[in-house]
This record gives structure tokens, sequence and C-alpha cells, in this order.
């Protein structure tokens, strides 16, 4: 459905925990739970648990999103020693699906030619942040 949607502005909602549906499909695994947050004075996504606790978009692994943005932007709240984890997977010109993920669990960065863990302490933890990742560098510096 988003794969075949028009993607040439500047940039595209992918999901919002307003109203009944985000704008996207999706999938959650594991203790996903809408809440309303007083602090932000709207509704957000509540995900506790371990590893197994993920979005995904879109829900199938086969499917492809088919965004053209260069920057992915996720308003994040992350408690205090909690981990974080990213996950992004791309489809380059020659058709080749290539992953990385950036993670707190992440000791060491690991390369191989279509996955790359990346160790990622960055995200300001205890407070709402705007995590802006510029996904055509990180590609790009992944896999040159």
């Amino acid at each position: 459905m988003l794969a075949t949607a028009w993607h040439g502005g500047v940039f595209v909602e992918l999901f919002s925990a307003q109203g009944s549906k985000g704008a996207c499909p999706h999938k959650t695994f594991g203790k996903v739970q809408k809440v309303f947050d007083k602090p932000s004075k709207g509704f957000v996504l509540d995900m506790e648990g371990g590893r197994d606790v993920k979005i995904q978009f879109p829900p199938s692994d086969k499917d492809s999103l088919g965004l053209l943005q260069r920057y992915l932007v996720l308003q994040v709240l992350v408690p205090v020693g909690r981990g974080f984890s990213v996950e992004l997977c791309v489809t380059d010109r020659t058709k080749t699906r290539r992953r990385i993920n950036l993670s707190n669990n992440n000791k060491e960065l690991h390369a191989t030619p279509l996955h790359v863990r990346i160790p990622f302490d960055l995200v300001r933890r205890g407070t709402w942040v705007n995590l802006c990742i510029d996904v055509v560098e990180l590609f790009h510096s992944a896999f040159s």
C-alpha cells in the first residue's frame, strides 16, 4: 500500500499514535500499548519488555515502504537504564537488501556485506527527543 503511494514531498508521516489507526500499516510484537502521556498531552506507544518488543513497518518482511526521503525522524523517550535499538532495511538499486542495526546492546562495530551492527548509546535518556537519522549517509558510510 505505502510503497505505491506518492512520496515526492519533503516528508511523509509513517505513524502517529493519535487516532484509531496509524498512517502506515504496521505489526507489533510483545507488549506494545497505546497510552495517554500527560507531559506530552497526547497518546504514545508504551513498549515494555526486552528484545522481543518491537514495531515493524511494513507488517511483512517481504513488503517495502518505498520511501525516498533522506531523513528518518523518530520521537522517542527511552527510560534511564533501558535498552534501545533501531533496525533499518534498505533495498538498493541492484535490489540488494541491506540492514543496519543501531543498538546500545552492540559492544563493537560488526560488518558484513549485507548487515552492519553499530554501537549506539547516543540517545538521551529520560526525556523526549527527536532522533534524526540521515539514512542515505548512514548506509553510504556503512556499505562503501
